[in-house]
């Protein structure tokens, strides 16, 4: 059984791909970005009172549409994407920032929204550069500072994706020394932590919030499936927004700390046929999240009941799939349920304004606004529509390998081998969950939903 178990985590640590915020801005440099499109839409009228009362976090990429065009009334906190770490700890690209950051500020004075500034950091040469360094660290800092005060705005959003393990005391001191500089701190985190970088019980605690990325599940470089997942189960991957949520519970980050960060694009996939799961000839394209719902209704809506995702095929080779209002509302209203601190969207003008999608934001992310219902009747005995197990047969509390390294394995994530693997991985689960919850470090990278 070790054996196997250090088989399966060898083959699949042998894929990785960039992780979702470093893939989209790959993307753009390469050409191959999304084509935003320009918003009719006016901007709303300044609302009474503040929108949410639980957090909405969204990014703005520099390549969206104009600011005035964001649903700012629906927001609590905006991150303009971004300025990039470079390896003497020197700031790049400033101008993302500079160029729109005194619009932002007026607008989020305007709509009662905190405006934050979001470094970015992708490559693992600069990472090793500047966290150990405790002179390029401070560079670094005070640069940020120095963009954030001359515009008057609220604070920061790190994003650095990739990290490496033996950077993860490095980057949480540069997170408690940030945090000391500056009045607002958000960080942006991986779904899946496979390689442990990220020490989620001290970032929580040195910031505002942790932005799980929850999506990329399935990337551009792997087999199509569910972007963003809220359960896993046969035919797919364990690995979900649940999953994700509960690994950071079990690593003592504390609700009122998790946001859970949502995808406004899908992916469509050139495929060798419509089977799900699929197997892809080439790399997904993204797809903006108003172009992906037009396109699922034209091609023919589906609906994967396992991971509450839509899909469709716009051919006989090729596989959308995707987010929609029904899945959205489904993953917001999870997230509220669970009280945790809130949600986000990555990225804001990629629903071009939708103001339904904005009025649902709305309405789930204001449950003071609900009814009472304290004189109902006891329901307790009823059963509880919620609870899924049954339906999908699939344990909900998925399994995870995890040694004294940090590393682990996707289990149930083998495609074909949903059968007998993950029953015979099941058997060498307890241990390592047991483990996972007195401490130890999470897995990395949305990789692990590859089929073979």
């Amino acid at each position: 059984m070790l054996a196997l178990a250090l088989f399966i985590s060898v083959t699949l640590a042998a894929e990785a791909p960039r992780s979702p915020h470093a893939d989209a801005l790959a993307d753009q440099r390469a050409g191959r970005g999304l084509a935003v499109a320009r918003s009719s839409r006016p901007p709303p009228p300044p609302p009474p009172t503040r929108g949410p009362s639980s957090t909405v976090y969204g990014y703005w990429p520099y390549w969206g549409d104009d600011l005035d065009t964001i649903a700012w009334d629906g927001l609590s906190h905006i991150a303009i994407f971004g300025v990039e770490l470079e390896s003497d700890g020197s700031l790049s690209g400033t101008h993302h920032w500079t160029d729109v950051a005194a619009q932002a500020v007026e607008l989020g004075e305007r709509y009662e929204v905190e405006v934050h500034l979001c470094l970015i950091g992708f490559d693992d040469a600069v990472h090793a550069d500047v966290f150990p360094s405790a002179t390029r660290r401070a560079r670094a800092i005070s640069e940020l500072v120095d963009l954030v005060d001359a515009y008057g705005a609220h604070g920061v959003n790190v994003d650095i994706e990739g990290l490496d393990n033996d950077l993860k005391a490095h980057f949480t001191t540069f997170i408690q020394e940030l945090r000391a500089r500056t009045e607002a701190l958000y960080i942006a985190t991986p779904a899946i932590d496979w390689s442990g970088a990220y020490d989620y019980d001290e970032l929580a605690a040195a910031s505002d919030g942790l932005f799980i990325m929850a999506y990329g599940y399935h990337h551009s470089s792997g087999n199509p499936g569910p972007n963003s997942p809220l359960t896993g189960g046969d035919p797919w991957s364990a690995y979900a927004i649940d999953y994700s949520v509960q690994d950071y519970r079990s690593s003592d980050a504390p609700d009122d700390k998790i946001i859970v960060g949502l995808p406004l694009y899908g992916r469509n996939w050139p495929t060798t046929d419509t089977s799900v799961p699929g197997v892809a000839t080439a790399d997904g394209t993204s797809v903006t999240w108003t172009s992906a719902v037009q396109q699922g209704e034209s091609y023919g809506r589906r609906w994967d009941s396992v991971t509450s995702t839509p899909y469709a095929f716009p051919d006989a080779t090729h596989q959308l799939w995707y987010d929609d209002h029904q899945s959205l509302e489904a993953k917001i209203g999870w997230s509220m349920d669970q009280g945790l601190q809130g949600v986000g969207f990555w990225a804001l003008t990629y629903d071009d304004g939708d103001p339904d999608l904005w009025s649902m934001v709305d309405e789930l992310s204001n449950p003071q606004d609900a009814p009472d219902d304290s004189d109902a009747p006891d329901d307790s005995d009823a059963p509880n529509d919620s609870d899924t197990s049954d339906d999908s047969g699939t344990d909900r509390d998925p399994p995870g390998l995890r040694g004294a390294n940090g590393l682990g394995c996707g289990c149930s994530s083998l495609g074909g081998s949903a059968g007998l693997l993950p029953a015979l991985i099941g058997l060498l689960c307890p241990a390592w969950r047991r483990r996972r919850r007195s401490g130890s470090p999470s897995p990395h990278s949305p990789w692990h939903t590859v089929a073979p």
